[in-house]
């Protein structure tokens, strides 16, 4: 038996909905799914279902939004001692939850280099955001597209994305699927002592 713990959003839900056929698929139950809305500050009820349901784990769609650290909170002081598992995680949401995604495993393929990261931090003094890393890719990628063709036109710009077969950025090694997409190796990782760590 199986949990998913997701926050209300668009990509969010359609993020939900294909690790819930999946998970199906491959024999699984998703037991109950709780939806708190990005705005909700009292997940009393919701940690309630999760207490009282059945499961052998706590899976998270959450995208790093604190709203995921507060029904973890809950959880956490309702007693219920769970693995919880992540889709993403960024460490304002790890810090906002107080030790209740300690032990919390999760893959990422938002990892930023450390150069980029340490610069990140110096020049704005605030951690990298999630999104951060992969935002600045895809503009470098469109600078660097605009530089070669010496276009601005969308067209030409789509064409000269759909050739690059690797980008090595610093969010990580950027594998092109042959269509102007882009997608990253991903690593297991894992939260100890409150920060971010490799999984070994």
């Amino acid at each position: 038996m199986f949990l998913v713990k997701i926050r209300r959003e668009l990509g969010v839900k359609d993020q939900t909905n294909a690790f819930k056929n999946r998970f199906e698929e491959l024999g699984g139950t998703n037991v109950v799914i709780v939806e708190p809305l990005p705005s909700e500050k009292d997940v009393g009820t919701d940690a309630l279902k999760i207490k009282n349901a059945d499961i052998d784990a706590i899976v998270s769609t959450t995208d790093g939004i604190l709203v995921g650290a507060l029904v973890a909170k809950k959880v956490a002081e309702l007693g219920v001692d769970l693995p919880i598992y992540s889709i993403t995680i960024d460490q304002a949401a790890i810090t906002a939850a107080d030790g209740a995604y300690e032990d919390m495993e999760f893959l990422t393929s938002l990892n930023p280099t450390i150069k980029f990261k340490t610069a990140y931090e110096n020049k704005y003094g605030i951690t990298v955001d999630i999104g951060g890393p992969s935002a600045y890719d895809a503009i470098m990628l469109i600078a660097q597209a605009i530089e070669e063709t010496g276009s601005t036109d969308a067209t030409i710009l789509a064409d000269y994305l759909a050739n690059v077969k690797e980008y090595s950025g610093v969010s990580g090694k950027l594998i092109s699927d042959g269509k102007g997409g882009f997608s990253y190796n991903s690593a297991t990782q894992v939260v100890r002592d409150g920060s971010i760590q490799e999984l070994k």
